[in-house]
């Protein structure tokens, strides 16, 4: 899954805390836009 390695790039110990609020922000509704595509479609991804 793609966000998956953006979300590690949010990560890099380099950021400051509010770059990574920001990210964490991005993430929470990404994740929670997957979990209603999940009802209907199972992520191909094994890796977690």
């Amino acid at each position: 899954m793609r966000w998956l390695a953006e979300a590690r790039q949010f990560f890099s110990p380099g950021l400051s805390s509010a770059v990574r609020r920001a990210a964490m922000g991005k993430i929470r509704g990404k994740l929670e836009k997957m979990q209603t595509e999940e009802t209907t479609q199972k992520p191909q991804d094994g890796k977690s």
